[in-house]
């Protein structure tokens, strides 16, 4: 069996699931866009028919005739029923049903071509490939984010008479049916990708279209007869925990909000306004009767104030996402200015007539990841010096590893006339470094913010 795996460890397949889960895991992440989306599917129709024809290596054709089958299958609506029952009696498993997919068959053919050729394996066991491979295979449809709503969320239907009450819905989500009405109470929802910011801005995205949301994620044939009813509603809600009084406009909750406890206490009062929150939320905990309000413009928080036996303990002020974009550009302008201050000092140094400091090549290897590594830990104090910036590893190995070579370059062309210069030529690709981070970050919450759309959810997405 060793021998019959030994193909795992080869140069092709090992970069072809180094290159899934890459994807899957950092790039994706990262950068979701076309080119992320279909990397997968062109990774794993390579290396998923190379894997099961190196286990049975007798039924190539049927592999690969099996594997297209399974592809089209995946990709298409009829799919959608087996991936509602597993996900509802196993596990969450998500996928796009978009037949531009299909062109990751290109990858079929060098499948084929590469397991017809005798490849250089690589000091690798293949039973650890092996496990990474089934581990991708599983891996690549269940990490999706997910919104979680701090405040009650409804979402109202409209239903025939002779509705069927056997809808079963996400996790996160329950169904309280009245007469004609279907109310689901919605706690968390899955979205497509990580938000640029995760703030009641991205969460009112989301909720501007919540109703279309809820309706993928029912379970049932019977859920495409619910619509959106007419007029206003006004909903008692009673669960084992507490009791809901909630108004509706349509599908959206829109007016006064009361939640009781069990016992008849009121824990939050508040008001809704075209499905997103509005003016002061009082919420209260009767255990220790702490009282918190908080302060809602058009669905975004701008102040959290706690109180306890009805004295005030703390007040916390917070940006809206379009302050937030505003403080970015002033973030980006300190930056810049200091860039410009460390480039002038290092031109003014480049002038004077000192003798060229001189660096023998392993002093420069040394220096190089010295000083690589002091540009990260500066990068990551400069993160949390500036509000609303965020660091992930990915960020860190890339900067890592630019600055390693940046700083390689500088070394080997540029005349460097005081030692001071090393250490300003550190600063000056720190600060540049974070700038274009910064830059980056300001342009998601921009282009967020002027689509004013949520992400399009499809079930299995």
């Amino acid at each position: 069996m060793q021998k019959r795996l030994k193909p795992l460890s080869s140069i092709p397949f090992l970069a072809g699931l180094t290159l899934l889960l890459v994807n899957d895991f950092i790039l994706k992440e990262r950068y979701h866009n076309f080119l992320t989306g279909k990397l997968s599917d062109f990774a794993g129709l390579f290396i998923f028919p190379f894997f099961w024809n190196v286990v049975f290596p007798k039924n190539k054709r049927l592999i690969f005739f099996i594997t297209v089958v399974l592809f089209v299958f995946w990709k298409s609506p009829y799919s959608e029923s087996l991936i509602n029952l597993f996900s509802y009696y196993f596990y969450p498993i998500y996928r796009v049903v978009d037949f531009t997919d299909l062109i990751a068959f290109a990858s079929l053919p060098l499948a084929w071509g590469v397991l017809q050729l005798r490849t250089r394996s690589l000091n690798f066991s293949p039973w650890l490939s092996a496990g990474l491979a089934i581990f991708s295979f599983c891996a690549t449809s269940v990490n999706k984010p997910s919104q979680t709503f701090e405040q009650p969320q409804y979402v109202l239907f409209q239903a025939n008479p002779w509705f069927l009450d056997t809808l079963v819905v996400d996790e996160g989500m329950r169904v309280f049916r009245q007469n004609n009405l279907i109310a689901v109470e919605v706690k968390n929802i899955r979205i497509e990708k990580e938000p640029a910011k995760d703030d009641d801005f991205h969460k009112n995205l989301i909720l501007k279209n919540l109703s279309t949301s809820v309706l993928n994620l029912l379970y049932n044939s019977q859920s495409q007869q619910l619509r959106e009813p007419a007029g206003t509603n006004k909903l008692s809600i009673e669960t084992s925990e507490y009791r809901d009084i909630a108004n509706f406009t349509g599908s959206k909750l829109d007016g006064k909000f009361l939640r009781y406890s069990n016992n008849g206490e009121l824990l939050i009062d508040g008001y809704f306004k075209d499905g997103v929150e509005d003016s002061i939320w009082t919420i209260r905990d009767s255990g220790t009767n702490l009282i918190t309000k908080k302060t809602f413009v058009k669905g975004e928080t701008t102040q959290i104030d706690t109180f306890q036996s009805e004295q005030l303990i703390s007040s916390e002020s917070l940006n809206t996402r379009k302050i937030t974009i505003r403080n970015k550009y002033f973030h980006l302008g300190i930056l810049l200015a200091l860039l410009i201050a460390t480039t002038t000092l290092i031109v003014r140094n480049s002038k004077v007539t000192d003798p060229v400091v001189s660096f023998s090549l392993i002093y420069k290897f040394i220096l190089a990841a010295v000083l690589s590594f002091v540009i990260v830990l500066i990068y990551v104090l400069l993160c949390w010096l500036i509000p609303d910036s965020s660091i992930s590893l990915f960020d860190l190995a890339l900067i890592c590893l630019c600055a390693v070579i940046l700083v390689m370059l500088t070394l080997g062309i540029v005349k460097i006339k005081k030692h001071i210069d090393v250490i300003l030529y550190c600063l000056l690709l720190t600060l540049a470094f974070t700038w274009y981070m910064e830059f980056l970050n300001l342009k998601q919450l921009s282009s967020e913010k002027e689509s004013s759309t949520i992400y399009p959810y499809n079930l299995g997405n």
